[in-house]
């Protein structure tokens, strides 16, 4: 399985920001041997899920480029993450910026963020 797994009626759209809900499902494809005695979620389906996302809210759709981006945090199987994205026209491209956030001991931290050039 590598559906992503969105909380019914957590999408919300706001003329360019975005923000959604996900539940990291144990069974995502993703998860599968990264890593053997932890699993977390690779960046890259970070990446494509804020690029899937951003299709929502930006003009463009074909990434150019990532001139930024920071993972700060595993996110790890069963947990339930926040994706927010902002998005500026520039010229013939889309900025998006995109943070992915998770709970944890009732604090709110920032697990990745970055940038993508869509044009």
């Amino acid at each position: 399985m590598n559906k992503i797994c969105e909380l019914p009626n957590s999408l919300k759209i706001e003329g360019s920001e975005l923000t959604v809900s996900l539940f990291l499902d144990s069974k995502l494809a993703w998860f599968k041997g990264h890593f053997p005695e932890q699993s977390i979620l690779p960046g890259v389906a970070q990446i494509d899920w804020a690029r899937l996302y951003a299709a929502k809210i930006a003009a463009h759709n074909i990434c150019k480029e990532l001139p930024q981006i920071k993972f700060t945090l595993p996110l790890v199987p069963n947990e339930t993450v926040s994706l927010k994205e902002s998005v500026r026209e520039v010229g013939d491209k889309s900025i998006v910026s995109f943070r992915f956030e998770v709970v944890r001991g009732g604090v709110t931290l920032t697990a990745s963020q970055g940038r993508i050039c869509l044009c």
